[in-house]
């Protein structure tokens, strides 16, 4: 991946307005290539036919291997952005309590996204699931926005904020969603505060052209469910059909629809002495359209609901599952972030500190189709998994130059995926994961600060689990890291 980003922009004050404009243009290239360890099949093949290459043993030509090794790019996809945006506020006039704020921006985006296959590099691996014949695709897209926002002060301790925000996509047409919000201060050491708005998200222009691609699924245990209901073959000739890996398909879908959402969220901030803060907040999200993707699991899961997604050849032999991005009935979820810091005064032997952040999912309700029933998730696996709890503490201290903290990552356990192919594994819990950090900071030499550290301390291996959604066998990468301790440095440098 290369992504370069330029910015030009003016700000200040104007007419007792305060300005900010500006123009950017952005560009990313991401780059698929074939690096090392894929070789040519039909090379491979004919010194198999005229007995030159002996896969069991030695061979004559000890370069032999070598001349079948194939790299170099397969996919590239590219997208330019412009963007040319510009914000005015100011004070509107007074009440009682205070001034009204106001605010108004407006923004164009211009998007291009390009991809591409180099079908002469990719045409030689077929295991890789690159149509070698695909077609260059690309998409555009022009979004036209405006926002506003009104800050009144209803009361000495009492805030509201009104705002809304409208939005024209040319693909996807227009958009307007509104925000209020208020703040609450009956006393110095506590504030409550609480919001509503909507929201919308149009597909990603790779949501909607990524250039469909097959592969071979992650788990190694399905069966047609066709010609090997339940894993028995209906006749012998399909027994190939049982207990294997099938291909699959990914890519973008342009029948995609935007997704909306309405979130509320309620909560406080206590300081009961100084510099010991702590935060409650309750949040509610609803998203309807979800984009997402079937998990392969899910498909082979439910062969009768998902029919259309089984690709079948003439023979009527299973060719690739479906699995490319779709609208989801929708996503619920509602839950609290919970956070507690303190930092003791400066002291002689400098100042100490400790906090802890993390999240608590009451519930996580998913329908996969308009008109189904919801599915809580919390504490299962749904590819990913939907954990229950989980946060990130830790003790710091500096003085004058110096920082140093410790830190603990935990994440709560949860049901295991349990498809494993042999039933007494699949009753099985992925254990709650804990890691610690360490890092030291010294920022006293002038515009530069070093830091060094340790990720993982203790070198805690990655929470044992039977996934099949993945390449990776015995632990889920997306749960827990199996690379162990680490020990890292990193300098910044400021002119």
């Amino acid at each position: 991946n290369d992504s370069h980003r330029a910015f030009v922009g003016i700000e200040g004050e104007a007419y007792g307005w305060d300005i900010n404009g500006g123009i950017t243009y952005a560009k990313s290239k991401g780059t698929d290539s074939f690096v090392s360890g894929y070789t040519n099949g039909e090379k491979v093949q004919d010194a198999l036919n005229n007995g030159t290459l002996n896969p069991f043993g030695p061979q004559s030509d000890p370069n032999l291997w070598k001349s079948f090794d194939v790299s170099g790019k397969t996919n590239e996809a590219d997208l330019k952005v412009f963007i040319y945006d510009f914000t005015i506020s100011r004070s509107l006039f007074s009440l009682p309590a205070g001034d009204v704020g106001f605010a108004f921006g407006a923004s164009y985006t211009d998007q291009k996204w390009n991809s591409k296959t180099y079908g002469d590099v990719a045409s030689l691996v077929s295991s890789s699931g690159i149509d070698p014949d695909q077609e260059p695709v690309s998409g555009k897209r022009q979004i036209g926005a405006a926002f506003t926002e009104f800050q009144v002060p209803l009361a000495e301790n009492l805030e509201l904020q009104l705002a809304a925000r409208y939005d024209d996509y040319n693909d996807f047409g227009d958009t307007f969603n509104p925000k209020v919000a208020l703040r609450w201060e009956p006393m110095k050491e506590l504030m409550f505060r609480t919001s509503y708005s909507t929201g919308f998200r149009a597909p990603t222009l790779s949501d909607l052209y990524e250039t469909p691609y097959v592969t071979f699924t992650s788990g190694s245990n399905y069966s047609d469910p066709k010609l090997c209901p339940g894993g028995a073959p209906i006749s012998q000739e399909y027994q190939t059909e049982c207990n294997k890996q099938f291909m699959i398909e990914y890519g973008g879908n342009p029948e995609l629809k935007a997704e909306k959402s309405k979130s509320f969220s309620a909560g406080f901030v206590l300081e009961p002495i100084k510099n010991l803060v702590f935060t409650a907040d309750y949040f509610n999200i609803e998203v309807k359209d979800l984009i997402s993707s079937l998990g392969e699991a899910s498909i082979f899961n439910d062969p009768e609901k998902y029919a259309d997604r089984f690709v079948r050849d003439s023979k009527g032999l299973l060719d690739y599952v479906n699995a490319s991005y779709i609208n989801a009935g929708g996503l619920k979820t509602q839950g609290f972030d919970l956070s507690l810091n303190y930092l003791t005064p400066m002291t002689s032997s400098g100042r100490w500190g400790f906090g802890i952040d993390g999240t608590y999912v009451i519930d996580l309700k998913y329908q996969e189709e308009k008109g189904q029933p919801w599915e809580n998730l919390v504490g299962k696996y749904e590819d990913p998994a939907i954990v229950r709890w989980k946060h990130v503490a830790n003790l710091n201290w500096a003085y004058e130059g110096w920082k140093m903290v410790f830190e603990q990552e935990f994440v709560r356990g949860y049901h295991d995926q349990n498809m494993t192919s042999r039933p007494q594994f699949n009753n099985h819990k992925v254990p709650d994961y804990t890691l610690y950090n360490f890092s030291t900071t010294y920022t006293g030499f002038k515009n530069l600060s070093l830091t060094a550290g340790i990720k993982n301390m203790f070198d805690e291996d990655p929470a044992a689990s039977n996934v099949v959604d993945n390449f990776q066998m015995g632990y889920d990468p997306r749960y827990s890291d199996p690379t162990g301790r680490t020990y890292f440095v990193r300098g910044t440098y400021n002119f």
